[in-house]
């Protein structure tokens, strides 16, 4: 569903499904101890092997039939729930089951965070603070979804749990409204003329843009006020091989961004896919800042649109961004120009950060899932006083602080977020300064 959340992929007819995996012996009674960082839960063999369990809460006792291993850990699915965990909770979305975009809907909210600062914690080596408190429910501004034929009809929704089988979807329970029910609004209104494809949506100040991309049965009518009314949009665009119609507003401002230095988005562009969970860690990125004082100057890197930038220009003299995306930086010229001659705006690849410091600034690395290793190399060399890194992926995110703390850095402090609840992802933001 985004790029730090589980995606839909682009549409196509086939609805394939899972093969049937080879049975590895009977199964076996297990009891789940925690959650994984990629969504399955957690359970032990009396071996002391790894048993990964789809579906599985803290504290259930389950009975489980193993599938062989991967990776040097047991794969198993879930039979039966023999004795439920506390933590157990009913799913409040009807097809949490087979959707593949919230896989932890079954455990309490208070037991995912409870998880998740575990897992932030071991991934700094600190104790770490959680910043903000995003609701379970209507959470997401950004939403990518399917738009297929199923039984004759064009249908809206997101995959199934490891296949490409669409599961249609009336109203999304983590979707904000009034994005919740597009999907199914968007496939009775592309019905007479799409035949496979997917819309593209962002929920921001002025409203809801929409982009629908596909194949067509034929040409629609060019979008107009009464298409958008139906909608519910402010901006829409149809690309169909090659032909592309549109009507309205292009891009909407992010609302926690819009009092100072405001961040604009179009429909398929990033941004964090929660207004709340964005406003806690630009907060926790304005903690980080209050502890330095005397900056001369601060660089960011892989810096998108500016998301973080205007807390930069708030705290240093002078800031330089960099990000490779020609898109996103014009965007960023385009909204915050140059403040005065204090921010330089520049397209390029963020894994060579530039020349070395020019008295004490701070660098600030956001980067995606990947992170951002040869990045962290150059920096451990210029050896700037303070490095922010803001986080989805914990697992780069600890190879990289090893990097950042061999060349002579220390974890000063750490937060983390829940930006993507009824999911494993979490935000983690570390700030590291030179001993």
């Amino acid at each position: 569903m985004s790029q730090r959340h589980r995606k839909s992929r682009k549409g196509g007819r086939s609805q394939r499904r899972r093969p049937q995996r080879q049975n590895d012996g009977p199964p076996v009674d297990l009891t789940i101890s925690a959650l994984g960082g990629r969504g399955d839960a957690i359970a032990r063999l009396p071996s002391g092997e790894v048993v990964l369990v789809p579906g599985g809460a803290p504290g259930d006792e389950v009975r489980v039939q193993l599938h062989g291993k991967r990776s040097g850990v047991r794969r198993g699915t879930l039979i039966e729930i023999t004795k439920p965990s506390p933590d157990r909770v009913t799913p409040p979305c009807p097809v949490a089951d087979t959707c593949g975009g919230c896989n932890w809907q079954h455990v309490s909210l208070q037991r995912q965070r409870a998880e998740k600062a575990t897992n932030a914690a071991r991934t700094l080596g600190i104790s770490v603070t959680q910043i903000g408190d995003p609701p379970g429910k209507g959470w997401r501004r950004r939403a990518r979804f399917h738009l297929r034929q199923v039984d004759g009809q064009l249908r809206g929704g997101f995959m199934a749990t490891g296949t490409d089988a669409l599961v249609a979807t009336p109203a999304c329970h983590v979707l904000a409204p009034p994005l919740d029910t597009l999907p199914a609004r968007v496939a009775a209104w592309a019905s007479p003329w799409l035949e496979v494809g997917e819309g593209l949506a962002h929920l921001g100040k002025e409203g809801v843009i929409l982009r629908v991309q596909g194949t067509a049965k034929k040409l629609p009518k060019p979008p107009n006020e009464e298409t958008a009314a139906l909608l519910g949009v402010v901006g829409l665009e149809i690309a169909l091989e090659g032909r592309k119609l549109h009507w309205g507003l292009r891009e909407v401002t992010l609302a926690e961004t819009a009092d100072a230095w405001p961040v604009t988005v179009n429909a398929g562009g990033f941004s964090q896919a929660g207004a709340e969970a964005n406003t806690a860690i630009r907060t926790a990125v304005k903690t980080a800042l209050s502890t330095l004082t005397n900056l001369d100057g601060a660089r960011e890197l892989f810096a998108g649109s500016g998301n973080l930038t205007g807390l930069l220009l708030d705290s240093a003299p002078r800031v330089t961004t960099m990000e490779f995306n020609a898109i996103a930086t014009e965007r960023a010229k385009r909204t915050l120009g140059d403040a005065g001659g204090r921010l330089t705006i520049l397209t390029g690849d963020a894994s060579d950060p530039g020349p070395p410091p020019v008295g004490k600034e701070v660098w600030l690395l956001d980067p995606g899932r990947p992170g951002a290793k040869k990045t962290c190399g150059q920096i451990a060399e210029h050896r700037p006083a303070a490095v922010i890194y803001v986080s989805c992926a914990p697992d780069t995110l600890r190879r990289d602080v090893a990097i950042l703390k061999t060349g002579g850095y220390t974890m000063k402090r750490g937060w983390w977020v829940d930006t993507f609840p009824h999911t494993p992802h979490v935000e983690i933001i570390a700030l590291l300064t030179l001993e």
